[in-house]
């Protein structure tokens, strides 16, 4: 998952290369998106017109959102501002506060690096749906 030359590295400056545990705990939620999402017709809302509104509304300071395009297979890509100078935490906090508008119960989000500068990055591959709890 890091975009980083030694695949052995969790991080572009991890030097330890192993954690503290797995994340086997959580496995079975991820899957149970994975598997939602790779129903037919699973996206059921417009993105444009069911989540616009709350993204126009979400007043995130330190973000401005700049516009919105739908490509027609049930994703919004949405294009913002950060204020120049900002850190790569602050643009990080403004984009999950503006993501948080639209989140739903199981929610997933993947950051890429688009770049060499800091601003330069994509939230991507964001899913979100309301869980219903087992019959």
């Amino acid at each position: 998952m890091a975009d980083t030359a030694d695949s052995s590295k969790r991080w572009d400056t991890d030097d330890r290369y192993t954690g503290v545990a797995d994340a086997s705990d959580f496995a079975p939620a991820i899957e149970e998106l994975a598997a939602l999402a790779r129903r037919p017709g699973w996206v059921t809302e417009d993105p444009e017109s069911h989540l616009v509104p709350h993204l126009q509304e979400a007043g995130v300071a330190g973000l401005r959102v700049l516009g919105y395009q739908p490509d027609g297979n049930g994703v919004l890509h949405v294009t913002a501002e950060y204020h120049e100078g900002d850190s790569r935490g602050e643009i990080r906090r403004h984009a999950w506060a503006l993501i948080a508008t639209v989140a739903e119960l199981a929610t997933s989000v993947r950051e890429r690096d688009d770049g060499d500068t800091i601003g330069s990055r994509t939230w991507d591959q964001f899913l979100t749906t309301h869980l219903q709890p087992a019959a």
